[in-house]
């Protein structure tokens, strides 16, 4: 990011129908296809294309460019400072985010993978660096790699279906497991609602032979939404609307309307003198070591 004045603002993304999000594996006849979590580049893709249509950009220009070879803030250069400030945006997220009364949505991050339920108990506890015991068998993947571990009674298993609240997401960082009510069940926040469709034949009006596929569409409870943020170009950001606005996001033309407002304050500490750096990471990414984000070099 250069030494222009830039700001970090919130999103709220409130669904105005169900939502379908899907990958690229061709949809066939008869195929059943099941709505997936929004992930960072469909809500990026979605709010960069709002933001360069109303910043009147050329996207035949732009993508001939693209399809050249052109990086697409060289492409966006090449049409007016405008354009190519957007191309210096930066997003997160989308989280699930639960409505506070008089307040702004708290987001939600999915369960840590580190942390197990207790078989019977329902206790949640976490998995931490093994490093005062050797584990026999333990293979790193890496060296200076340690197995995580739990040491205590119990059979345990994976949690899975749950979401932190900031409260539970702040005992995390700290070392702990969550508290109860610092987790949600997923089903309190969203559900699939499952449909089946027909392609039509529009000489014959009627429908095609064995053109028949079922869909199941991410359908959030009362009261959710999703949340996100975005970094850049001060100016840039004070063209995110204020007020309600549809855009699409996702496929099957589905619709959100967007509104900006105050960021989250996410939790943070600090570690102790017996606790290294925890990195958590909240959304899908794509780093160019693999698993590993640079700063772990």
């Amino acid at each position: 990011m250069s030494a222009e004045a830039t700001r970090r603002v919130g999103l709220v993304l409130e669904p105005l129908d169900v939502l379908f999000f899907r990958d690229g594996r061709p949809f066939e006849p008869a195929s059943q296809a099941a709505s997936g979590m929004p992930v960072p580049q469909t809500v990026a893709g979605a709010l960069r294309t709002w933001l360069l249509r109303e910043a009147g950009c050329d996207f035949e220009k732009l993508g001939g460019a693209m399809k050249g070879g052109t990086s697409f803030a060289e492409a966006a250069a090449g049409q007016g400072d405008d354009v190519a400030a957007i191309a210096r945006l930066r997003f997160r997220g989308p989280w699930f985010a639960r409505a506070q009364v008089g307040g702004a949505p708290e987001p939600l991050v999915p369960a840590p993978a580190s942390l197990r339920e207790v078989k019977g108990s329902g206790g949640i506890v976490r998995l931490d660096p093994l490093t005062k015991h050797a584990l026999p068998g333990w293979r790193p993947g890496e060296d200076g790699m340690l197995p995580l571990w739990h040491c205590g009674p119990g059979d345990l298993e994976r949690v899975r279906g749950k979401h932190l609240t900031l409260a539970g997401l702040e005992a995390f960082l700290r070392g702990e497991p969550p508290k109860p009510g610092g987790m949600v069940k997923s089903d309190e926040l969203f559900g699939l609602d499952r449909r089946t469709g027909i392609a039509v034949n529009p000489d014959a009006r009627a429908a095609e032979e064995h053109m028949i596929y079922g869909v199941s569409l991410l359908a959030l409870k009362p009261g959710v939404t999703l949340y996100a943020e975005v970094v850049g170009p001060a100016n840039v950001i004070e063209r995110l609307p204020e007020r309600p606005t549809p855009i699409p996001l996702g496929g099957e033309g589905r619709r959100v309307a967007i509104r900006r407002i105050d960021p989250v304050e996410w939790p943070s500490t600090t570690p102790t003198a017996k606790q290294g750096r925890l990195l958590l990471l909240t959304a899908p990414g794509v780093f160019d070591d693999g698993w590993r984000p640079s700063c772990l070099k």
